[in-house]
């Protein structure tokens, strides 16, 4: 994930999903409903959802369930909303972020909100990134305290886009932080996903762990592998 694009996004998938009940056998899956799973396409993904009694392996278990959270961008960090500049009342030009040109050359219009709380993303297992957190201030409206980044477009967008029919929004698709490690701006959505890349590479590593002693011990917090991996390279965030 290329964190130096400040529209980077990822996408998402809107099909259908299917759910094939199957049977463990003889150390294999069994469509419950034939003798045979059925035909599906080369790198399909899917996810077993089986219940903890049935897996063997207890270092397994606590690490397929593990749920922890993680501290992204610490106050007093500014967050950059978008509004839709075709909207904007003339007497609002003034309340905008334009103390970066880069910006400009974007083609964006962005208010300013700033943390006064940790932004926080929690991962659990092989669901997606959640982010929690957030309160923040926004200087363009006089201060105003929000409890979330999404209270703060709904805020932003009553003021900055009053013709708009829904002021309800996902801050997290179009907000932008500035990202020290790729020097510029940066999509919420993009350093989602690449946390997430990075929980999956956790994940991988740590099942792959023989080591009895380890096993023993547990797996290490991601906090804890992904400040040793920081360690070892410059991660892009």
């Amino acid at each position: 994930m290329d964190l130096s694009d400040p529209m980077s996004t990822s996408p998402s998938s809107k099909q259908s999903r299917v759910v094939i009940p199957v049977t463990v056998t003889g150390g294999k899956l069994r469509f419950d409903y034939a003798s045979r799973m059925p035909s599906m396409v080369d790198g399909s993904r899917a996810e077993l959802i089986v219940d903890a009694s049935a897996i063997q392996d207890q270092y397994l278990i606590k690490l397929l369930q593990t749920d922890q959270s993680i501290d992204l961008i610490a106050p007093p960090a500014s967050v950059l909303i978008a509004v839709k500049p075709a909207r904007l009342p003339a007497e609002l030009q003034r309340r905008v972020y334009d103390r970066d040109l880069r910006l400009r050359q974007l083609g964006g219009t962005y208010v300013e909100v700033v943390l006064d709380e940790p932004l926080r993303m929690r991962l659990s297992g092989a669901k997606r990134g959640a982010f929690s957190g957030g309160a923040c201030l926004i200087p363009a409206l006089d201060q105003r305290r929000a409890i979330s980044l999404n209270q703060a477009f709904t805020f932003i967008s009553e003021v900055f886009e009053p013709d708009r029919q829904s002021h309800v929004g996902n801050a997290f698709r179009s907000g932008l932080w500035f990202n020290d490690e790729a020097g510029g701006w940066s999509t919420l959505e993009a350093l989602r996903v690449a946390y997430e890349e990075q929980f999956r590479a956790y994940l991988t590593e740590q099942c792959g762990v023989t080591n009895k002693k380890q096993r023993l011990a547990g797996p290490p917090s991601f906090n804890e592998w992904l400040t040793g991996k920081r360690q070892q390279c410059t991660l892009p965030f």
